[in-house]
């Protein structure tokens, strides 16, 4: 499972992608101003019908072939991205580095996210090379602060 943001025509919805499917809740199930996956971190019922309606057909979510929608980026309008470089050593010997001791921490504009398949676009005139990476992001659903690491018994 996971949870996506289509394109739906004139909006952009929340849903779940389970497999080769795509779950969508009706407006009915869930506030139609709210459709964006923020939703999921303040309201844990919008989670919970999504889920419920993998398992099989429910009332109040449709559901549409994955390879009948436009997945969006996951996140519309996140608030922060950090980002961590040169955080494996393969990267760093293929960009002629060394590996650093502490983490490279920088930040991105909200304007580099895209869409799974979505077409990555840049000026020629500022550079002739672009580097392709795969991101991995992680949502936090609550705020936190100084969180520690689990413990491992």
């Amino acid at each position: 499972m996971k949870i996506a943001r289509i394109n739906d025509g004139p909006r952009i919805r929340v849903a779940l992608v389970v497999d080769d499917r795509v779950l969508v809740p009706d407006d009915a199930v869930l506030d139609a101003a709210a459709l964006d996956t923020s939703v999921l971190a303040t309201d844990p019922r919008a989670l919970q019908v999504l889920e419920a309606a993998a398992n099989g057909p429910r009332p109040g979510v449709t559901e549409l072939a994955l390879d009948s929608v436009e997945l969006l980026e996951p996140v519309g309008r996140p608030g922060k991205i950090v980002a961590i470089g040169l955080n494996y050593r393969d990267h760093a010997t293929e960009m002629d580095r060394t590996a650093p001791d502490e983490p490279l921490v920088f930040a991105k504009f909200t304007s580099s996210i895209c869409g799974p398949g979505a077409v990555i676009r840049w000026d020629p005139e500022l550079t002739q090379s672009v580097d392709f990476e795969a991101e991995l992001a992680v949502v936090i659903r609550r705020m936190c602060r100084q969180v520690p690491p689990p413990r491992v018994p």
